[in-house]
């Protein structure tokens, strides 16, 4: 049925228990359970499954698979996701809308109406009916209108005060029954006899003489029944004078476009729409592209998807973002409005996980959501003595499976039974004579790694100790593979030492500065070199003390990049920039002694970075410090509004490079950076044992808000300290 009659007929297994349609969608209960049409093809068959109603892209039943005599009535999308449970309640469904109630015991007594929102964007409300209506039960909703039968009455509420809408019909008979309900109307039987069409608004029945049974309607006053021989379709369609309702979008909540993937969404409306569009929105933000809708004759829009690419072809960042659709009725009513509130416009949100990496030149870096990779601990065994575990990085995490040069982790080794390190590198060449993280027995040490990606996708961990060592991964990011042209493009390098006090140079001494070349050494080219990065240890440490490495010949800056206790052997990653003549400086600052060994993992180009996913190396800067105002406490999170700070401009930031540290830890824990307006995920930057002072790399999105998070996962409180390195251009 449509706006101008019957269409062609959809041949339908023979049912066996209920049949209904919503905008594009039919739902048939049938031996195989329920199968759900869309435009007239088989979209899908639910097993153990039986219908009860259908609105939208939404279907409910009893018991949906438990017992048919369950009282639990659940929700769930036609692709078979569950959006509620309703236990003992009665309720119905419109579009997103689901409504429930229940009623004093005293026949004077009220209703009380609560009306949920299956999306979640909107909190659930209770409104109560007036005195008397504990007497009413069945109802049906369209919009802000419930429609029930109460004894011998049929009437309407208002959804948002609870007061009635008109003056209700009474039967003189025994009954009436609510049949169906629209857009300013309702179907009234008389003791199951003599179908009328209620104009709410007017206060009068019209009689469907020529209906005998099975009346329905599309809610927009096309009104369909079938007499004693025919099929019978009315046109009350001057009472749908609403703004036509949104009644359900399907949609992923996020989008991985590392795989050339796309994203898609489905809207059913309640009447047909002209041509519109589709906004996707940076959360708190622009607009980053326009997709076309077409004209639809029954309100569902089909087909429309998004790669991940804005208006110029670019690809935009991971982080949260917002659709919103706009289409006028064809009636002219109005633009779709959202199902529950009735006058918010359609939106909903998206969280993109992994950005497409199309048009994104060599050595440009791309944030992914931090996911773990491997967890030894819950998914196998520890890495014994002498032994080499291969990781796949690719095709996973949110990184691509192909066209990826270098990876971002962060490993944490944890559980150790004996001193030892571990290097990572890429799989199917040799092991380089390098480590990234170094540990004593009983210890929980991380560090950042920025690795190639081998053969086969994977990286090789290595673990020398003649104990065993749990290992944590988690994955950041990951670089675009090729022959990096643009300034601020990062090439990887195979791993290699450019510093070993232990043998050369001697210990550095309490207060004192060492320079180190490093450009033309370690595979790093001898000029046009904006930033190197290191891999950077401190052992044989005779006192405590901190290390910053800086770009010779500028001012040291207040900031750290390792921190120690006597006697223990630290590791970190060091993103930093070069000076003119292409050296670094390495300042210690403890009274005693420490040696410093430092490993080149890649550099990047120089120039003047202005393309999408390039980094541009600052001075080190401090963004953060506890230790001036109260530790982060147990279990607390810590919000740092990072643009325009610490070097990094207010706007066109994709991700910043912070060098993050704990210390007067006093609980073993861990914390977790992540990015500002976003849920925290599973993964750990920073993971200590007990009371001591760890530092580590930290490469994090920016949220839509600006802002970076710090989490504390000890039961204990901790200091943090951040001092920024860089930051990586956004689209």
């Amino acid at each position: 049925m449509s706006q101008s009659g019957f269409g062609p007929e959809t041949l339908l297994p023979l049912r066996t228990s209920g049949l209904a349609a919503s905008a594009a969608r039919t739902a048939v209960s049938g031996p195989a359970g329920l199968s759900v049409y869309d435009r007239g093809k088989l979209r899908n068959t639910i097993t153990d499954a039986h219908l009860d109603q259908l609105s939208g892209p939404y279907i409910t039943r009893l018991g949906w698979n438990t017992a048919a005599d369950s009282p639990e009535i659940e929700v769930a999308t036609v692709n078979n996701t569950t959006v509620g449970k309703f236990l003992g309640t009665a309720g119905t469904l419109f579009g997103s809308e689901y409504v429930t109630w229940t009623t004093d015991t005293a026949p004077t007594g009220s209703a009380h109406v609560v009306v949920n929102d299956l999306t979640g964007i909107s909190a659930a409300r209770t409104v109560t009916l007036p005195p008397g209506t504990a007497v009413c039960d069945a109802g049906q909703v369209w919009g802000d209108t419930l429609f029930m039968t109460c004894g011998k009455y049929a009437e309407a509420f208002s959804l948002k005060t609870g007061s009635r809408l008109a003056t209700p019909w009474k039967t003189p008979t025994e009954f009436v029954n609510v049949m169906d309900v629209g857009d300013g109307y309702a179907i009234l039987t008389f003791n199951n006899f003599d179908y009328n069409l209620w104009n709410l608004s007017q206060g009068s029945l019209t009689p469907l003489t020529d209906c005998s049974y099975d009346v329905t309607s599309d809610g927009a006053g096309h009104v369909a029944c079938a007499s004693t021989t025919d099929l019978i379709w009315r046109d009350f369609s001057s009472l749908s004078t609403s703004a036509p309702r949104l009644l359900g979008a399907l949609a992923s909540p996020t989008a991985d476009f590392s795989d050339a993937a796309t994203w898609s969404v489905e809207f059913d409306a309640t009447k047909p729409l002209k041509a519109g569009t589709v906004e996707i929105s940076k959360t708190g933000g622009a607009v980053v592209r326009t997709l076309a809708t077409a004209a639809s004759a029954d309100g569902s829009i089909r087909g429309l998807s998004w790669n991940g690419l804005d208006g110029s072809g670019k690809s935009v960042p991971a982080g949260s973002y917002t659709y919103t659709l706009k289409a006028d009725a064809v009636d002219g009513s109005g633009t779709v409005v959202s199902s529950v509130d009735g006058t918010l416009p359609v939106t909903g949100k998206i969280t993109v996980t992994s950005p497409n990496p199309a048009g994104m030149n060599p050595g440009a870096f791309l944030s992914v959501s931090t996911s773990r990779l491997l967890d030894t601990r819950t998914t196998g065994t520890p890495i014994g003595s002498d032994q080499t575990r291969s990781l796949k990085v690719t095709g996973v995490g949110g990184v691509p499976s192909t066209g990826v040069s270098a990876v971002v982790l962060n490993v944490t080794v944890t559980q150790t039974t004996s001193y030892g390190y571990l290097t990572v590198s890429p799989t199917g060449t040799s092991r380089p004579l390098v480590s990234n993280l170094n540990w004593s027995a009983g210890t929980t040490i991380p560090n950042a790694v920025t690795v190639k990606v081998g053969a086969g996708g994977m990286v090789d961990l290595y673990q020398s100790g003649p104990g065993s060592a749990h290992v944590i991964v988690d994955v950041a990011g990951y670089y675009i593979a090729g022959t990096v042209t643009q300034p601020g493009g990062f090439t990887t390098l195979t791993p290699a030492r450019i510093l070993d006090t232990r043998t050369t140079s001697g210990k550095l001494a309490s207060d004192t500065t060492r320079d180190l070349q490093v450009t033309g050494k370690g595979g790093v080219p001898a000029s046009n070199v904006s930033a190197v990065v290191l891999n950077v240890t401190v052992t044989e440490a005779t006192y405590y003390g901190y290390l910053t490495v800086y770009p010779t010949g500028t001012s040291r800056p207040l900031a750290s990049n390792l921190n120690w206790t006597p006697g223990l052997t630290i590791p970190n990653l060091v993103t930093v920039k070069v000076s003119d003549t292409g050296s670094v400086s390495l300042y210690q600052s403890g009274p005693g002694t420490a040696q410093v060994i430092a490993d080149v993992a890649g550099y990047y180009l120089g120039g003047t970075v202005t393309q999408p996913g390039m980094f541009v190396a600052v001075p080190p800067a401090r963004v953060l410090d506890t230790r001036n105002t109260t530790p982060l406490g147990g279990g607390a999170d810590l919000t740092l509004p990072i643009l325009g700070k610490g070097g990094v401009p207010a706007t066109g930031v994709a991700a910043v490079v912070i060098n993050t540290t704990v210390t007067q830890t006093t609980i073993a824990g861990y914390l977790t950076v992540y990015p500002g307006a976003t849920s925290m995920p599973l993964a750990s930057n920073l993971n200590w044992s007990g009371p001591t002072t760890i530092p580590n790399l930290v490469t994090v999105q920016v949220g839509s808000d600006g802002t970076i998070k710090f989490h504390n996962g000890s039961p204990g409180s901790t200091h943090v300290i951040a001092d920024t390195a860089g930051y990586f251009i956004a689209t």
